[in-house]
């Protein structure tokens, strides 16, 4: 008698987590440097939410020019203590490659993209998901997208938008920017206590009511796209918000005036400032 195999299907919530380690931290750091001039803190946990397993790659770190024998130890140690923190959480798998240090291109990692593609291969063909995100935003990883995508699997792409291939990003069937404020909702929790980010709102009215209207920022057909308020103590940024669901106006509230049209610039373009 001959058995033949066949994997079960999924039930419609099996969502895997495949994360290019290296990708996120340099994001993380680069995200947290420019807005508030220190790296983010990532709570890992929180990335996995909604996902039964989580499937993350990375490497110990090589020696570099100049590093002595007891630091490379320590930061060696370091990085082997974190990946032995994501192990113990529920669900998640660690696998790592290797990593060379080179004479001006500083450390290279080796064997992760070849991990994570047999990983990823291997449970898509097994049907052992329904969907799949995956963080990553390397041109080298379109081939591996496009072969899990052609072979019935649904891919959400997590992406920082300053670092990501257009051809990686288009072979994906979903996509999820991950900006300043998406970064900064995965931060520790004292993490994002000591840098606070502005709170976003949804207002049918176009301006706070007891705001006072300090300055107007213009775009660049000198339309006047957002209104700025003095308000309990603290700044609003209103504009309106028409993009689908939405049918009213976006405030932005936070202390520091100048971090706030920072944000509100990144969020929705470029603007003039003036007084009003």
């Amino acid at each position: 008698m001959v058995t033949i195999y066949s994997a079960a299907a999924p039930t419609p919530e099996t969502q895997y987590l495949f994360i290019d380690g290296a990708y996120l931290r340099e994001r993380a750091k680069a995200a947290g440097d420019a807005w508030f001039n220190e790296p983010i803190e990532l709570d890992y946990a929180k990335l996995s939410y909604g996902c039964t397993k989580t499937f993350y790659y990375d490497c110990l770190p090589s020696k570099t020019a100049g590093e002595t024998d007891d630091q490379f130890e320590a930061r060696r140690a370091q990085q082997e203590a974190f990946f032995n923190r994501l192990r113990a959480y529920k669900g998640w798998h660690v696998s790592e490659g290797l990593a060379k240090w080179r004479k001006g291109k500083g450390s290279t990692q080796k064997e992760v993209d070849i991990l994570i593609a047999v990983d990823m291969l291997t449970h898509t063909h097994r049907r052992n998901m329904s969907r799949l995100i995956f963080v990553a935003g390397d041109q080298d990883f379109r081939p591996l997208v496009e072969a899990v995508v052609r072979d019935g699997m649904y891919v959400t792409l997590w992406y920082e938008p300053t670092s990501v291939s257009q051809d990686l990003l288009h072979e994906a069937d979903d996509s999820y920017r991950l900006g300043i404020y998406q970064l900064h909702a995965l931060a520790t929790d004292a993490y994002q206590a000591a840098h606070p980010i502005p709170s976003i709102s949804q207002e049918f009215q176009a301006y706070p009511a007891d705001g006072v209207l300090r300055e107007i920022g213009k775009d660049g057909r000198g339309a006047s796209v957002v209104n700025l308020y003095e308000s309990q103590g603290s700044w609003v940024a209103a504009g309106t918000d028409f993009e689908p669901p939405n049918k009213n106006y976006l405030h932005l509230r936070h202390a520091d005036k100048a971090f706030l049209k920072r944000v509100w610039e990144d969020r929705k373009g470029p603007c003039t400032w003036s007084a009003a």
